[in-house]
């Protein structure tokens, strides 16, 4: 979602989207007693689950999707819920302008068996609402194999070695795709980044922002991974931020796949809806570079958080 020209995360795009505390005020906003939206309504279809939102206003930028297991959670709302909570992707509403509309969005990424919860957070003018969860819902239809992934898989030995000087990132072993996402050759590759301000973004990789990827031990090919994601490439972050990402503290959280899609919608008169799905995140370490001595190892970088220069960039996806 190349959004945040303004704000927000884009798998090598990102834009970011700074949060101001600004009043509530939207009347067309329908907000429950507890000040939060009114929770999504969610169905089990054929392919997983169908989450749907109600209208909300026209000036609606984008809306953020996520997604809990709860399956062995008694408390759901509990302190004690430290399961995590994934973002699935975000719709882009500007084509919605009557009332009588709704804000549609599959889950194929759930397993038989389990149960699910989910809300959304919209996105108005720079400033953010948010639902309440909704009641946990038990998957029938969706992935069987239980072994199956639906997130990039990171070897153990698997790290990006940064290079303060140069401001480089360069891949240090395999990243292979996920086995349960049957459309995976449809997603791209992006990073994910979050600065001290709390501004998060998935920063879309592609061959443009590669400075090298020649490697000294290749991956065998995979025809979900591509060249510029196999150990020995090189990345150039001042070709990935926007200026909100410079002189902040920045914190490297790991992989996503992610999906573009703009498609016909039943619910709307107009033919093309945007959305982007995105894969399960999965973390990588980050380390230092530098010259080893006597067979030693990189130094891991404390909490994979760095700092940068000044520069320019693109702008990218919210995954705040």
């Amino acid at each position: 979602m190349k959004i945040l020209n303004k704000h927000f995360p884009s798998i090598l795009t990102i834009s970011l989207l700074a949060i101001f505390a600004i009043p509530f005020f939207c009347c067309s906003l329908e907000v429950s007693k507890d000040s939060k939206l009114i929770r999504p309504d969610v169905e089990k279809t054929g392919a997983g689950v169908a989450i749907r939102l109600k209208y909300f206003s026209r000036d609606t930028d984008y809306i953020t999707l996520y997604r809990q297991d709860i399956s062995e959670i008694e408390n759901p709302d509990s302190p004690e819920n430290k399961n995590p909570i994934e973002r699935i992707g975000i719709i882009f509403p500007k084509q919605f302008d009557s009332q009588d509309q709704t804000y549609f969005f599959e889950d194929s990424m759930v397993f038989n068996g389990k149960t699910y919860r989910y809300k959304a957070r919209l996105m108005e003018d720079s400033t953010t609402f948010e639902t309440n969860w909704t009641d946990g819902i038990k998957v029938e239809t969706g992935i069987t194999d239980s072994a199956l992934t639906i997130a990039y898989e990171i070897p153990s030995t698997t790290k990006i070695i940064y290079d303060s000087d140069y401001k480089i990132f360069t891949i240090s072993g395999q990243i292979l795709p996920p086995t349960g996402i049957p459309d995976f050759a449809e997603y791209e590759p992006a990073l994910v980044f979050k600065t001290s301000s709390g501004i998060m973004s998935s920063i879309k990789l592609t061959e443009k922002v590669v400075l090298s990827n020649s490697s000294e031990s290749p991956q065998p090919s995979d025809p979900l991974i591509p060249d510029f994601l196999t150990s020995g490439t090189k990345y150039k972050l001042t070709n990935l931020f926007t200026t909100d990402f410079y002189d902040t503290d920045i914190t490297f959280l790991g992989i996503v796949g992610q999906k573009e899609e703009k498609k016909p919608d039943s619910t709307v008169t107009n033919p093309k809806i945007k959305r982007i799905f995105w894969s399960n995140l999965s973390f990588i370490p980050l380390y230092k570079s530098g010259i080893l001595q006597d067979g030693g190892s990189n130094e891991i970088i404390p909490e994979n958080t760095f700092r940068l220069d000044n520069q320019t960039g693109e702008a990218g996806y919210d995954y705040s």
